[in-house]
């Protein structure tokens, strides 16, 4: 923000436009800066089997024009190549170089890690639907449990891997009992975090 004085003696702010670093899958920018002054251009610069729209984009009042994308080279025709691969995940189907439009794949996810979103994608216009994530299970370990002096509340529970979604009840081990400000026995696994419940030691003394 720039304060300035015009001829007639009025002061009046005027704001400096700058736009931020786009984010461009499948491709990156150059020069790559933390800001860029308006209508400084960039240079789209596209990986393997990918094209831009436009090679140059410029920073304008309402943002990059055009705005910098990197394409599959397949979308002309419509085609897709290889769908994406997932973290913790797999395709089931036999893998092709290349899928015509409406063509479909189906993902699963490895032993333990629960599905999120639609196992289908679908070739639309040289892209791919959304994909699905594979959210990570928990462990209940036995040190995390002794730091913080709890232990599974079934003892026929044996079961430490959890898919996340799942809920995990614990309790305090003997003599100890739950301090304030604590976390609720009964824990949810989010996406491999489990947040603990904390015990603190309450046994009365002898006299």
């Amino acid at each position: 923000i720039f304060l300035i004085c015009s001829v007639l003696s009025y002061w009046y702010f005027s704001v400096e436009i700058v736009c931020l670093p786009p984010r461009v899958p499948n491709g990156k920018v150059r020069p790559m800066q933390s800001q860029y002054r308006l209508d400084e251009p960039i240079e789209v610069q596209c990986d393997a089997g990918y094209r831009s729209r436009g090679p140059i984009s410029k920073c304008t009042e309402s943002g990059w024009s055009p705005p910098p994308l990197c394409k599959s080279k397949y979308d002309a025709e419509g085609k897709c190549p290889l769908p994406p691969l997932i973290e913790n995940g797999d395709i089931v189907n036999i893998p092709k170089t290349e899928y015509l439009p409406g063509e479909s794949v189906q993902y699963q996810c490895q032993n333990f890690y629960k599905m999120e979103g639609s196992p289908t994608v679908t070739c639309n216009n040289g892209d791919w639907s959304a994909e699905p994530r594979c959210l990570v299970p928990c462990t209940a370990s036995e040190e995390d449990m002794g730091r913080n002096n709890i232990k599974l509340r079934w003892k026929s529970d044996t079961k430490l891997y959890s898919e996340s979604g799942d809920t995990i009840e614990f309790t305090c081990i003997h003599d100890f009992s739950l301090a304030q400000g604590s976390p609720p026995f009964r824990a949810q696994c989010r996406d491999g975090t489990i947040t603990y419940p904390r015990c603190r030691y309450s046994a009365i003394e002898p006299h």
